[in-house]
């Protein structure tokens, strides 16, 4: 379940990307952490904000406050590897930001 808290409008996004089989995973994993990186730095001043917001809505130590930077995982199953990536949005540009960072993990995958 999701719950947006009122008055800020961040949210995380994440796809799932099929990694080629009997690929070097770790330069693949780079890759695609910086073409997203690249995406999202174009709207790190909107992101802070909102993060900065969320932390002071949430100021209780009993709720932690992740780092909103985008984020890359190898998932490995027995039959393929999967990056999971992560990125924060402003949510008004969630959409321009989601075709911006899939175009760019695109690039990488058909590299």
């Amino acid at each position: 379940l999701f719950k947006q808290l009122p008055g800020v409008n961040f949210a995380w996004r994440e796809t799932t990307l099929a990694l080629p089989e009997h690929a070097d995973y770790a330069p693949i994993k780079e890759k695609l952490f910086a073409a997203v990186n690249d995406v999202v730095q174009q709207y790190k001043g909107e992101i802070d904000q909102e993060a900065r917001a969320i932390r002071q809505t949430t100021s209780s130590a009993a709720v932690p406050v992740e780092s909103a930077s985008p984020q890359v995982q190898l998932r490995f199953s027995a039959s393929a590897v999967d990056a999971v990536v992560r990125y924060p949005v402003p949510v008004q540009r969630a959409a321009e930001i989601e075709e911006k960072v899939s175009e760019a993990l695109l690039r990488v995958i058909r590299q």
